[in-house]
């Protein structure tokens, strides 16, 4: 047994939907090629996750206090020994054993690659996973730049530029993110970012200012279960920060000046969280300047 690709999943109050997703890899895969490694963010549901972790043979951390998404990201590529992993989420499925060879073989080729699957809408109804069958097929996605409250938000793309099964994006979005854990750790992955918002627009960008390359596998489609609500709440001060964040580090001086002016009128309804996220941004400002020099 020599694994290649390591499936890090972390999750926060996901109840059975993570053993769904797990049964889901393992019907679909080859058991030789990869690791599951399941990252339970503090969950308060009080469902029996480890149980999980036991009957399909995953490696399971708990975090004694909620990290966040690109927190529990980070300690599962940390913990990975394999060359490659792929993020998921905990509420997505898969469809045939043809994936796990294309995402490796398709790093191999590229190291400086961060890759991302076609994603296959699906929704619950009355406990029925269900596909969006009107939902058109995107292609990747972009991120904007024009400042105010959507700055460093990602939208799909929905137009098709080329025939390929592989296909340069601007950036990834679905929750199928396959990197070399070398090229991850080299590029410092998603610190600096706090508990949730801005993941793909900051390693997207990233990787394109390292020369590398984002792209899609526009043949392997997983999929993703689209909520219209998350089990647990992300407080605004923390949304607020990620944009301060990523503006000091990704953006030149003038549109970073004209970003922070405009931060008040954006978030004026949002007063006091503004000020916690301003706050915040001056505690971690040492932290911030060290990533910020490494690009």
């Amino acid at each position: 047994m020599n694994p290649k690709l390591t499936i890090i999943i972390p999750f926060l109050n996901e109840g059975e939907e993570v053993a769904r997703t797990v049964k889901s890899i393992r019907e679909h895969s080859n058991q030789e090629e990869i690791i599951i490694l399941l990252i339970n963010d503090a969950s308060t549901d009080g469902f029996n996750y480890s149980q999980i972790a036991q009957r399909y043979n995953t490696q399971y951390i708990e975090n004694t206090q909620r990290m966040g998404v690109a927190g529990s990201r980070e300690i599962g590529i940390e913990h990975s020994w394999t060359p490659y992993f792929m993020l998921l989420d905990a509420h997505m499925r898969f469809y045939d054993n043809r994936w796990t060879n294309r995402i490796i073989e398709e790093l191999e080729k590229d190291p400086k690659t961060l890759l991302c699957c076609q994603t296959k809408a699906l929704n619950s109804i009355n406990g029925e996973i269900v596909e969006i069958t009107k939902r058109a097929i995107s292609y990747g996605a972009h991120i904007n730049f024009y400042t105010g409250r959507r700055l460093f938000e990602c939208f799909w793309n929905f137009d098709k530029r080329q025939e390929s099964p592989t296909m340069k994006i601007p950036c990834v979005l679905g929750a199928t993110y396959c990197c070399s854990k070398e090229y991850w750790q080299y590029l410092k992955g998603l610190k600096g970012l706090m508990v949730y918002g801005n993941d793909e627009a900051y390693i997207s960008i990233k990787v394109y200012l390292n020369g590398g390359n984002c792209k899609l596998l526009t043949d392997i489609a997983v999929g993703h279960i689209y909520r219209k609500c998350a089990p647990y709440i992300v407080e605004d001060d923390m949304r607020i920060y990620n944009k301060f964040f990523l503006s000091e580090i990704l953006l030149p001086n003038s549109y970073k000046s004209r970003f922070f002016s405009q931060t008040i009128h954006y978030y004026k309804q949002f007063n006091e969280k503004y000020k916690n996220a301003l706050y915040l941004f001056y505690e971690k400002r040492k932290e911030i300047y060290s990533l910020k020099r490494i690009l």
